[in-house]
């Protein structure tokens, strides 16, 4: 059996967990999601938002932003298969891509008050 510091590999380590701040989760955002600022705060605030309870109101807003949302997604996959996406188009897709799953999760978090039986 071959020693694993003989062939140069790393002996297994334990992850670490860290707790970010939140200037350094916003620049993470900033980073993986390619988009501003201004978009990474209103990313952060819907994820910590997320514990609430939406109310029906914000539910169908949210429910609204996703539909349109998606419908740019298939336009721009559709368009795609003529003309190919430039650096920006794509860019915009995946920004796209990101608040979709964001509002997945929001809206998973929903129950509709159905109301009390008496």
């Amino acid at each position: 059996m071959t020693n694993a510091k003989a062939v140069g590999k790393k002996s297994y380590s334990k992850p670490t967990v860290r707790k970010l701040t939140q200037e350094q989760a916003k620049k993470l955002i900033v980073d993986r999601a390619n988009c501003s600022d201004q978009e990474a705060t209103k990313i952060m605030e819907s994820l910590m938002a997320g514990d609430e309870n939406l109310s029906a109101d914000q539910a169908k807003e949210l429910a609204d932003e996703m539909t349109a949302l998606a419908k740019q997604q298939s336009e721009a996959l559709q368009t795609a298969t003529y003309i190919k996406m430039s650096k920006k188009e794509a860019q915009q897709y995946d920004k796209r891509a990101v608040r979709i799953s964001e509002l997945c999760g929001l809206l998973g978090t929903f129950r509709p008050d159905l109301g009390k039986k008496s």
